[in-house]
């Protein structure tokens, strides 16, 4: 009877096992299935997330808002010195490295316009509507160059006042009224963030110009804001200290030297233009006479190259023999910035083939990089060397 006994015993045990083991098998496989099915859940949920926002999220816009360029083909005008540009067409022209310009908004022109012109600083609100109001204005760029590139700087910067470049760095001159000194910056090309920063202010004088790289010194001039007086500064391009100096009694806007080792500049209003020795001797005092008002100014193949606005606001980018003043070429436009200022607003600078613009201040500004498009270098900038 006690084997009878512990035989049932046994048997219930094994039967409890194998019931035991049969459902951990069925848990075990119950588990596998959720898991796979949250796992399917999960990723339908990311792919819904991420086409939605790629619906949602606009293309990013580098270039002009509200502008088409024109196909432009270059053409010789009748003068054999001065290259003109002819519109061939409305159809977007994307440089490399750039991003098409948005298309124009459904608002109409007339909106548009006045968008425009009310974020323009004040005295350039009526310059800005009339070169948006033309009708070719909308569809212009800058004769014989084309974007090749629009970044930001990796920092914010008051009121520019001029550019200059060399194989490793940008200069940017700027001004800050509230502290009543100027700043110049030191940027690298490569990251467009600051490498140097040094602050200039001497006798009352504290807002930086136009400046040129030279064959040695960075030269920059420093003006008096409300008197008609300036400094000449050469300015060491590593240290960022001004080596010497020459006084003007003039409110000097931009200087450049010439390969003969002279200083060029105009004043605040380009009414006059000056040629300097290197000591700072006055070898020239001549009145301009070609209704654009220049803001800087660099030197390509020993001419003058001027860059500013007339006075309808277009863009000028003058050619200028710097011994006879005679004007070589003049190149027009109409392109804008992002923050709708005229290219030509503030600093220019001329290096290894590239026309670089910076139009804006604030908040991280845009450096525009053009280059030649349908024509040659010795084409744009005539040159009577």
């Amino acid at each position: 009877m006690l084997c009878n006994t512990w035989y049932n015993i046994s048997g219930s045990l094994e039967e409890m096992e194998i019931m035991f083991m049969r459902a951990r098998s069925y848990l075990i496989a119950f588990a596998f299935i959720v898991f796979i099915v949250a796992a399917l859940a999960q990723w339908a949920q990311r792919s819904i997330v991420s086409t939605s926002r790629a619906a949602q999220t606009p293309a990013p816009v580098t270039t002009v808002a509200n502008q088409t360029a024109p196909t432009v083909s270059a053409q010789k005008s009748t003068s054999p010195t001065t290259v003109m540009a002819q519109v061939s067409g409305n159809q977007p022209v994307v440089p490399p490295n750039t991003v098409a310009p948005s298309a124009p908004s459904s608002k109409g022109a007339a909106a548009a316009i006045a968008e425009a012109v009310g974020k323009q600083a004040p005295g350039q609100s009526a310059r800005a509507a009339a070169v948006m109001a033309s009708p070719s204005a909308q569809a212009m760029g800058i004769e014989g160059l084309a974007l090749r590139l629009s970044r930001p700087l990796m920092f914010d910067v008051p009121r520019v006042q001029g550019l200059a470049a060399d194989a490793q760095f940008f200069y940017i001159a700027a001004s800050d009224a509230k502290q009543e000194h100027a700043i110049l910056y030191q940027v690298y090309r490569s990251s467009y963030s600051i490498a140097k920063e040094q602050r200039l202010q001497q006798g009352g004088k504290s807002v930086l110009g136009g400046m040129h790289m030279g064959s040695e010194f960075l030269w920059a001039p420093l003006a008096q804001r409300d008197a008609a007086s300036s400094l000449v500064l050469a300015i060491d391009p590593k240290t960022l200290e001004a080596k010497r100096s020459f006084s003007v009694p003039d409110r000097i806007r931009a200087v450049a030297q010439g390969q003969d080792g002279h200083i060029y500049g105009f004043n605040y209003g380009s009414s006059f233009l000056y040629e300097w020795s290197i000591d700072g001797k006055t070898l020239r005092k001549s009145p301009c006479a070609v209704g654009v008002q220049y803001q800087d100014m660099e030197i390509v193949r020993g001419s003058l190259v001027c860059t500013g606005m007339d006075q309808n606001g277009g863009i000028v980018i003058d050619v200028i023999d710097p011994k006879s003043l005679s004007l070589l070429a003049r190149h027009r436009g109409s392109a804008l910035s992002r923050a709708q200022n005229i290219v030509t607003r503030a600093g220019f600078a001329f290096f290894n083939g590239e026309f670089y613009f910076l139009p804006d201040e604030g908040t991280r500004p845009m450096l525009m990089t053009y280059v030649l498009e349908g024509t040659t270098l010795e084409a744009y900038v005539p040159s009577t060397r």
